[in-house]
């Protein structure tokens, strides 16, 4: 839901969990950027996306986003 430098320049994740959702996944689309792609992640939440979950793959910190508004049904 949002992505804040709070603690002396550290960045704090705010994810956010829907408990009356019954589909297991909700998401129209998802997206995963890098933890260290700041800019991405600051427009994509902007957008409306929201956070969901962080994983490590490869050696690398991700961040997944879903968007419940399909973009290309959206455009029609």
């Amino acid at each position: 839901m949002a992505l804040k430098e709070k603690y002396g320049g550290q960045l704090r994740y705010i994810f956010v969990k829907e408990l009356s959702v019954v589909d297991a996944s909700p998401w129209q689309e998802i997206q995963i950027i890098e933890m260290n792609d700041i800019a991405s992640q600051q427009g994509i939440i902007a957008k409306g996306w929201r956070g969901f979950k962080m994983e490590e793959q490869e050696g690398k910190q991700l961040v997944f986003y879903g968007s419940k508004h399909n973009r290309k049904a959206a455009n029609s």
